[in-house]
């Protein structure tokens, strides 16, 4: 598995065919035509360059383009602290049309990477997991009622309300 240091924008879309018109009993329902997928486009340091080079070598350039060629992944969505995959999209299909070197200057020295750019003609997401059923809402314990008080009233009545909500004191 070669870690990416940067993946571009993938889009993936898909469009409804329009029912043909014609008599009530011809009709026939819209249908969802293939995903339409955007070149996978991922930066990675250069020293894990070699693997993509050769592929690139051997299938654009040698001309191997054959489907047993191309190569399947997974793209791990995270969440924003990056400790759980929320989703994992798997890709099918690929093969990579583009591989330039790039660098860029970081601190004192220059940093080199290569920028590859891979089509993708399959992607499938995970089915949709049912979520839990809403817990049952409790009556407000006093710290609650206090803050509903707070958000609800100005001064006077929020400390009238706070004190009766406290009892005798």
């Amino acid at each position: 598995m070669i870690e990416k240091e940067h993946i571009d924008s993938l889009v993936a879309s898909q469009s409804i065919a329009a029912a043909s018109p014609g008599e009530a009993r011809d009709f026939m329902r819209p249908s969802l035509q293939p995903f339409e997928i955007s070149n996978l486009v991922f930066s990675l340091a250069e020293a894990d360059s070699a693997p993509m080079y050769a592929w690139f070598d051997d299938f654009f350039l040698a001309g191997n383009h054959l489907n047993a060629n191309e190569r399947s992944g997974t793209i791990d969505i995270f969440d924003t602290a990056l400790c759980n995959s929320l989703f994992t999209l798997t890709l099918s299909n690929i093969a990579v049309v583009r591989v330039t070197r790039e660098t860029q200057v970081a601190g004192a020295g220059l940093v080199a990477s290569i920028r590859v750019e891979a089509y993708v003609e399959q992607l499938s997401l995970p089915p949709v997991q049912p979520t839990a059923a809403p817990r049952e809402r409790t009556a407000p314990g006093p710290l609650q009622t206090i803050l509903l008080t707070l958000s609800d009233r100005n001064k006077d009545e929020a400390a009238r309300a706070i004190k009766s909500t406290a009892g005798p004191g």
